[in-house]
């Protein structure tokens, strides 16, 4: 599933799919996983209690995180800034 999913550039590797006479059709479920952020050592996890149930899971960016979160940003604003350019005066 996640070679298949790389391979056609789908955001998760929980998807489904069908076929007909005029192609595929693919419906995913859920962005994340399979993007590495917990390898590359973006996040972590903790153990968070609450006051209406079981103790969760949270995670929270690293300072690598942050960082890597900041150059994604910069490049979002390049590419706006890009497009806002071409756009009819």
């Amino acid at each position: 599933g996640q070679e298949f999913r790389q391979l056609l550039g789908l955001p998760s590797s929980r998807f489904s799919w069908l076929s007909g006479q005029e192609g595929f059709w693919f419906t995913c479920q859920g962005f994340g996983h399979g993007v590495g952020l917990c390898q590359q050592g973006c996040t972590e996890s903790y153990a968070g209690q609450t006051s209406s149930g079981p103790t969760r899971k949270y995670y929270r960016l690293t300072p690598l995180g942050r960082k890597k979160l900041q150059a994604l940003l910069d490049e979002w604003q390049q590419l706006c800034d890009f497009l806002a350019g071409l756009e009819p005066k």
